[in-house]
C-alpha cells in the first residue's frame, strides 16, 4: 500500500479498526508488483450553500434517522421532552445552591 494513500485515508483506517469493520480493498495486478488500495470513498456532494464539498453517507444518515425516531418513542407522552426535563432539574438544583449561605 502506498504511503501517500495511507496518510490520506488514515481516518477511514482508524475508524474501521476501532469499529472492527472490514474495509473494501482493490487489488491492482498490473505491473511487476501487486498493489492494494482502498475502494473509492463515499461520493462527495455539494449540499452546503457556499458550495463546499461534504461527505454524504446515505446508509449512516438513515441509521441515525431511525435511531432518533426510536428515541422519540421512548419519551413519555404525558411529560415534557427529555432535554426540557433535564434543564428544569438543573434550574432547581442551581436555585438550591444559590439559596445556601456562603460559608467561607
Amino acid at each position: 500500500m502506498p504511503e501517500a494513500e495511507l496518510v490520506a485515508n488514515r481516518p477511514r483506517y482508524t475508524s474501521s479498526h476501532a469499529k472492527r469493520e472490514p474495509l473494501a480493498l482493490v487489488l491492482d495486478r498490473l505491473g511487476r508488483h501487486q498493489i492494494v488500495t482502498l475502494e473509492a470513498a463515499p461520493p462527495l456532494v455539494s449540499s452546503a450553500p457556499s458550495g463546499d464539498l461534504l461527505f454524504a453517507d446515505v446508509v449512516f444518515e438513515a441509521k441515525i434517522g431511525a435511531y432518533l425516531k426510536a428515541t422519540q418513542e421512548w419519551a413519555p407522552a404525558d411529560q415534557a421532552p427529555p432535554a426540557e426535563r433535564h434543564f428544569i432539574r438543573k434550574k432547581r438544583r442551581a436555585r438550591l445552591f444559590e439559596a445556601r449561605p456562603d460559608v467561607t
